[in-house]
């Protein structure tokens, strides 16, 4: 069957996440797919783990790219280079450290889809620490669209001015609400204050279908590559201690994804 779905993802030290997700893509996506990864200058180390990840399957193509921006602006020119790989009905935006946790996250995605609506996915969760940032409008963490009005739109996914909040993929909900377009929102919530679901122990963001948490259809690390003190804040013990703490919360958070993608197929295949 011919594709559904592009997906184009961007790694940068990633590879043990994409082992992972690639598994929840193979086993819970119901439509037919394809996979553009772009290697953003990852180690010879990372790329090492990622090759035999990502060649195991005809429909998961590698690029690698040698980037001379980094940071953000280094990931919205490698997004503005894949975007021109999605030929299909669908286009999906997924961070590497974003996985579906949901048979037929795909299908719950675009019936959220219509005449108006033209993407759908995850914003900032509702309970986010203090941000002027607006949470009204999906995000690039894992985000399904309508080709043909993405293609129109011409997004161009480089920070403009980050002061501002124009991080990468700002132009998303400047020129969809410009066009008399609306995004629909998955329902998040972050695990610094929400303890009632399953990453409670780790920090990260749990996205539901609505507001009543009952279908956990993603979850998002958040920094999967890099320990930043944005994340755990600056500890009084240093640098390593810090690097410690992201370790063991990385190495927790890809346990609970493994767990729940296996706990779905299960359901999916009994």
């Amino acid at each position: 069957m011919e594709p559904l779905l592009t997906i184009i993802s961007i790694n940068y030290n990633n590879a043990d996440f994409f082992k992972i997700s690639l598994k929840a893509l193979k086993r819970l996506t119901k439509n037919p797919w394809k996979l553009f990864i772009c290697d953003n200058g990852s180690s010879c180390k990372d790329l090492l783990r990622l090759r035999p990840v990502t060649s195991k399957m005809d429909n998961v193509f590698l690029l690698i790219r040698e980037q001379n921006s980094f940071g953000s602006m280094g990931h919205g020119e490698a997004l503005n280079l894949m975007s021109q790989f999605i030929d299909t009905d669908y286009g999906v935006i997924m961070d590497a450290d974003c996985f579906p946790l949901i048979g037929s996250w795909d299908e719950i995605l675009i019936n959220m889809l219509d005449s108006t609506c033209k993407i759908a996915g995850t914003p900032l969760a509702v309970n986010t620490p203090k941000t002027d940032k607006p949470k009204d409008f999906p995000l690039i963490f894992l985000s399904v669209f309508e080709t043909d009005t993405f293609k129109k739109l011409k997004i161009d996914f480089r920070p403009k001015d980050i002061s501002k909040f124009q991080d990468t993929g700002w132009e998303l909900r400047e020129k969809y609400k410009e066009a008399g377009f609306k995004g629909h929102n998955l329902f998040g919530l972050n695990t610094r204050s929400y303890k009632d679901g399953p990453f409670r122990n780790t920090i990260c963001d749990e996205y539901y279908s609505d507001e009543h948490l009952e279908k956990l259809v993603c979850a998002h690390f958040g920094r999967g590559s890099n320990p930043g003190s944005g994340k755990y804040g600056k500890t009084t013990l240093g640098r390593l201690f810090d690097r410690y703490l992201h370790w063991k919360d990385r190495k927790q958070w890809l346990s609970i994804c493994e767990r729940i993608i296996d706990e779905q197929i299960m359901t999916l295949y009994q």
